[in-house]
């Protein structure tokens, strides 16, 4: 598989030729961006392939046009936007917005655009359906890290993922992100990258910290050729070798996996599941909003008092689970 950005192939969405241009040199320069942000790990490979797509989208409609993305201008974008917002859903029209501030952004910021043409360009957010399944019970939490058996290697590291994402509120992304260096049993601290690159520091507990040492023993043994802290231990559909870091697809699939195990199959339940019933978990127990927010990484507690809404959904008291759960 080519690991580049720019080999990743799809047929345009829009535009009067299949091509994508090769010659233009604002895309190419994006597209050296994007790697650079995956290889000091401020975006992950799966997200710089996407931005990428929705920027090559709009390079293919300006090539339409005889003209490159360096010169492109706020009429070329809004005549480009106004295109799909016919066809596409909202949701898509916004995500290609997004791509496009972060495509000329990076261009300006290199010298090769002294104007951002979408930098004036606003789209109403739309408004998402708010999930009202509730939370996991703690006790399905409790079932679903005792799933996992100590006895192998695979078991040892999916329980160590697992509670990094029921127990401490990781993203599947972030637990991806981690690397070995991130961990300071020590101290009992864990070094998390959330979104838009922000770091913050997540605090251990004694049951968390002894399940991230018994990974690191068993990974020492496998002394893999990477600073991940979590590795693939076998091919995972043709993408991740055995020994790299493990994938965000990888870590879906065991999460589904361990799920249908203890019974949980309903469609929409993986990894995010987790992150909210740690946050309704933890609030229903009296955690303070304000600290659950900066363990989730939410720069404000306005998107923290929706998990707040879960926590009234649980019908039992789950502080007398919180210390046993591992």
């Amino acid at each position: 598989m080519n690991n580049t950005i720019a080999g990743t192939s799809r047929t345009p969405a829009v535009g009067p030729t299949p091509m994508v241009p090769q010659n233009d040199a604002g895309l190419a320069q994006f597209a050296a961006i994007l790697q650079e942000r995956v290889r000091v790990r401020q975006i992950s490979a799966g997200s710089a392939r996407a931005y990428f797509a929705d920027v090559r989208d709009f390079a293919v409609y300006l090539a339409g046009q005889n003209v490159g993305m360096l010169s492109a201008t706020a009429a070329h974008v809004r005549a480009y936007l106004a295109g799909l917002t016919a066809t596409q859903q909202a949701s898509t029209v916004r995500r290609k917005l997004v791509s496009l501030r972060r495509c000329y952004a990076g261009l300006v910021a290199a010298g090769l655009r002294q104007d951002n043409p979408v930098a004036e360009l606003h789209l109403p957010k739309p408004r998402r359906p708010r999930d009202r399944r509730p939370p996991l019970t703690a006790a399905t939490i409790k079932r679903l890290l005792a799933a996992p058996r100590l006895a192998s290697v695979k078991g040892v590291r999916d329980r160590a993922m697992l509670t990094t994402m029921a127990i401490l509120g990781l993203t599947v992304a972030e637990t991806c992100r981690l690397d070995v260096a991130d961990v300071d049993l020590q101290a009992e601290t864990l070094r998390v990258i959330g979104k838009g690159a922000r770091p913050r520091t997540v605090e251990l507990t004694l049951q968390t910290a002894g399940e991230l040492r018994r990974w690191l023993a068993a990974r020492a043994l496998l002394q893999p050729e990477t600073t991940a802290m979590f590795t693939a231990l076998h091919w995972t559909s043709g993408r991740t070798a055995p020994g790299q870091r493990i994938s965000v697809r990888g870590v879906r699939q065991m999460v589904r996996g361990y799920l249908a195990q203890v019974g949980v199959t309903e469609p929409g339940v993986s990894c995010q599941a987790l992150r909210r019933t740690y946050a309704a978990l933890t609030l229903a127990a009296g955690g303070d909003l304000r600290a659950v927010a900066a363990s989730l990484g939410h720069v404000s507690t306005v998107t923290t008092q929706g998990y707040a809404e879960d926590a009234a959904l649980i019908k039992d008291n789950p502080a007398r689970y919180l210390s046993g759960l591992l």
